[in-house]
């Protein structure tokens, strides 16, 4: 009964502790979030208090309010805002940017082009993601390819400049996007996941009852779970600002120059070269016909044989 009476009593203290150690993940960002607010504007408490030093004599302000310049020591005096305080200098979070360019050449050969672009992205440190190479069915097509690589930020501009001397350039983009303010926010949020399941361990560490420790097993999970999901997603973000990512076109024109008539070698060569090529995908053809008969066969045997015994039984009403 004592134990039965000391379990029922610890259940409520694990149910408001387990409440606020959900509270405690759900916020997320929120103290960060609180922070820079109050660092972008003062709070009102605070304007009350610098209201009445706009009053005093020069340079008593500072002293009703406990401001002291740091400055003044070495006779040097801090810049003042209208309101008496000092400047705005609390750090801020350094621009962590995103960089995507983009880059469209017209280069003479496509193939030896590919090849020079990947030997100078490698010599970069950089790596290639994806590659694409439409080569032409016909002489009068051009022949086009996508490459996509990625390069250390420090070396991007080095690398469109090489990356450019392969062709001419038609057309040129560079977007940036700066996520400081999300690296911050999965930080804090990372953090106090972190706190929540310390918390949570503990929970489970003084909890007897077996409902309990299954409560805060799966409380324990989840909050892991959202753990994994913040750090991977703080992970990429942060490959995305240390490589930039750079999307290239190659377009091999084709050649403007109309062979000279009356060359009946060239009509001849280009005349059989069609006729084999006619040839081989009228044999590929037939091929393909043949397996298709062959695979449809047991249907084809069903319906001859029904026909003939259609054929047959018609065939002996119809004699006397």
């Amino acid at each position: 009964m004592s134990q039965r009476r000391l379990q029922r009593s610890r259940q409520p203290w694990v149910w408001i502790t387990l409440l606020g150690v959900g509270a405690i993940a759900a916020c997320g960002a929120a103290p960060e979030a609180g922070l820079d607010s109050m660092a972008s504007s003062p709070s009102q408490a605070s304007r009350a208090e610098l209201a009445p030093t706009e009053a005093l004599a020069p340079g008593a302000s500072d002293v009703a309010t406990g401001n002291v310049a740091t400055g003044a020591v070495a006779g040097e005096a801090q810049p003042l805002t209208a309101k008496g305080s000092s400047a705005d200098t609390s750090p801020r979070a350094a621009p962590q940017l995103i960089k995507t360019a983009e880059l469209n050449l017209e280069v003479a050969n496509t193939r030896d082009a590919v090849a020079s672009l990947v030997q100078q992205v490698r010599q970069q440190q950089g790596d290639v993601l994806q590659l694409e190479d439409q080569v032409p069915l016909r002489e009068n097509l051009p022949h086009f390819a996508y490459v996509q690589v990625r390069v250390p930020q420090d070396r991007l501009d080095r690398t469109l400049e090489q990356l450019s001397s392969l062709g001419e350039v038609t057309q040129q983009r560079l977007s940036v996007e700066d996520v400081a303010n999300q690296l911050v926010d999965f930080e804090a949020r990372l953090r106090n996941l972190k706190k929540a399941e310390e918390m949570t361990l503990g929970i489970m560490e003084r909890s007897g009852d077996v409902a309990d420790i299954l409560q805060v097993s799966q409380e324990l999970a989840r909050i892991r779970e959202q753990i994994e999901q913040i750090n991977g997603q703080l992970q990429r973000l942060q490959v995305q600002v240390a490589y930039s990512t750079i999307n290239i076109y190659l377009t091999e024109p084709v050649a403007s120059v109309i062979p000279p008539r009356g060359d009946w070698r060239g009509d001849l060569t280009l005349a059989w070269r069609r006729s084999t090529r006619s040839l081989g995908q009228f044999t590929q053809g037939l091929v393909v016909l043949a397996i298709w008969l062959v695979v449809y066969s047991p249907y084809w045997l069903v319906l001859g044989g029904g026909y003939l015994w259609l054929y047959r039984v018609l065939r002996r009403r119809s004699q006397p």
